[in-house]
Order: structure tokens, then C-alpha cells, then sequence
């Protein structure tokens, strides 16, 4: 986690470097996350700063055959097309 210019682990203390490669970084309006071929960077400063900092040459995870199958799946049904779709969602996500 990301608050007030420092990293935040898991436990809830600041660390100095990620362990890893990430391949998601994200916030409460935008994301990076290549797998799923999103990309919010040039919609925010602070998370394209923070994908400069941390993400590495790895920016998707070995996939097996399979996994790779249901990658392409996912981004097709995951697509949102227009407002009411949105909307939808979030009122989905509020209720999960």
C-alpha cells in the first residue's frame, strides 16, 4: 500500500523495497494491471509514478495453457461497455 509517500506492507509497516514483481498496482479511480491489458498511467500522476518505481521487466505472471485460456475469457466478459454497465458494477461490488 501507498500512503503519504511511503510503502506499506502487510503488517501495516513502512518498507523500503517490493519483493517480487508486481503486476497490479491500482487505487480507488484507476489501475495498471497488464495481465487484463489495463492501463490507467496517463490518467494518473501518482500511479504512473509508482508503476515507474516498482513494476519490473515482469510485467505478467507464467501462465499455464490453461490459465492463459481463461485470461483471454475474462477480459472479454469483463469489458464494460457504456455508463449503465458501470453502474451495475459498482452496485454489484457494494453488494458483494
Amino acid at each position: 500500500m501507498w500512503k503519504d509517500g511511503e510503502l506499506i506492507d502487510a503488517n501495516l509497516n513502512a518498507v523500503d523495497r517490493i519483493e517480487g514483481n508486481p503486476i497490479l498496482i491500482f487505487n480507488e479511480n484507476y489501475v495498471w494491471y497488464p495481465l487484463m491489458e489495463k492501463d490507467d498511467t496517463s490518467k494518473d500522476s501518482t500511479l504512473r509514478a509508482l508503476v515507474e518505481k516498482y513494476s519490473t521487466d515482469v510485467k505478467v505472471p507464467k501462465l499455464s495453457d490453461f490459465e492463459s485460456e481463461i485470461v483471454k475469457e475474462l477480459k472479454i466478459v469483463t469489458e464494460l461497455e457504456n455508463e449503465k454497465q458501470i453502474e451495475i458494477a459498482k452496485l454489484f461490488s457494494v453488494r458483494a
